[in-house]
């Protein structure tokens, strides 16, 4: 718990603080918590095809990860487009950026520290493509 709380604030921090970027900051949080929660509600009951990488921790799924795909990019598309009055070209780099990162970070994490990964990578993916974006 600790650590989540960690995460949030760094997330927070340097999104909001540093970066003038709520909207990435509340984008990130959401885009891996529903992510995460989708790919747990699909992938343990109906994951069929486990992911068979020796990077990988043996228990997540392709239906898993396709899930967690799909609930982050919906999601980070409903987020940037309610908090930024932008572009759909812009939005949908940005949500599809982060919900690929999102999900090969998930993917690749120990299932104890995706909690903290995650939002911070996805977070990393969107500031980066915010700032190359409009240069």
């Amino acid at each position: 718990m600790l650590l989540l709380f960690i995460m949030f604030m760094a997330v927070i921090a340097v999104s909001w603080g540093f970066f003038d970027s709520a909207e990435l900051a509340a984008a990130s949080i959401l885009m891996w918590g529903t992510g995460d929660a989708v790919a747990a509600l699909v992938g343990i009951p109906f994951g069929k095809h486990k992911v068979c990488c020796s990077l990988t921790d043996g228990k997540k799924s392709w239906e898993g990860s396709l899930a967690m795909l799909v609930a982050s990019f919906a999601v980070g598309v409903l987020v940037l487009k309610l908090s930024q009055e932008t572009g759909w070209s812009r939005i949908l780099i940005l949500a599809s950026a982060g919900a690929l990162t999102g999900t090969v970070t998930e993917l690749f994490s120990p299932s104890e520290y995706d909690t903290v990964t995650v939002p911070v990578m996805i977070s990393a993916a969107l500031l980066i493509l915010e700032k190359v974006y409009t240069l």
